[in-house]
């Protein structure tokens, strides 16, 4: 996309009318590449616009755009925790999976603080794409990653909130096993223990090891 259809379409989406504005909203939020030119508008949409459909696609847009740029985590967030509408904080929250390790900080902060449950969700599996992007080369995030998501499964009994944190774990594949390890030696609840054995039977056999007592044994002894 050129900056001078970049440049109309982020008139577009300040200036006209609702369905110019929506028009303009879905057109950026179908960007592959990564430009600065629209992230103004689209952070101005997203917190100012009427319309939640197209904060909705404001937010998606974030996402693609503002990789690794703090203003651009720092919106998301405040739409996580702010906005009146659930379909925009669940959207923000996906985006921030896709921003990088800036997001980090305020995910965790907005998952200790939001109570709408697919919000939490897609939280955890913004946490999960970022860990399997972060994997070996940051160890310390990932230890963060798996702390953070475990304390979920601790102070939540629903069921469909453990698969989706035990799915994120499985996205950082190896780097996850040592911390997780790590806190199955430590955990005295029960109900979490049973959690993150499970989590460590599918480690086990998405690493190719026979059950997850093979792959503590290998990790413990490596």
């Amino acid at each position: 996309m050129s900056k001078n259809t970049i440049e109309d379409l982020t008139r577009k989406l300040l200036e006209g009318d609702k369905i110019e504005r929506m028009r303009a909203a879905i057109a950026l939020s179908k960007l592959e590449e990564e430009t600065d030119e629209a992230i103004p508008a689209l952070i101005l949409a997203l917190r100012e616009d009427e319309s939640s459909r197209i904060r909705v696609e404001a937010a998606k847009a974030l996402g693609k755009v503002g990789k690794g740029i703090n203003k651009v985590a720092a919106a998301l967030v405040d739409a996580m925790m702010d906005d009146s509408a659930e379909n925009v904080r669940v959207y923000a929250a996906e985006s921030m999976g896709e921003i990088g390790d800036v997001a980090v900080p305020a995910l965790f902060d907005v998952l200790r603080k939001e109570s709408n449950i697919d919000v939490k969700e897609k939280v955890i599996d913004a946490l999960g794409i970022i860990g399997a992007w972060a994997k070996n080369e940051a160890p310390d995030l990932i230890n963060s990653l798996v702390l953070e998501i475990i304390q979920v499964i601790a102070e939540n009994s629903l069921e469909t909130l453990h698969r989706v944190a035990s799915n994120a774990i499985l996205k950082m594949g190896k780097a996850a096993v040592k911390p997780l390890i790590k806190s199955y030696k430590k955990q005295k609840n029960q109900h979490v223990l049973r959690e993150i054995e499970i989590t460590l039977e599918k480690l086990a056999e998405k690493l190719g090891y026979r059950n997850r007592q093979a792959l503590i044994r290998a990790f413990e002894s490596g």
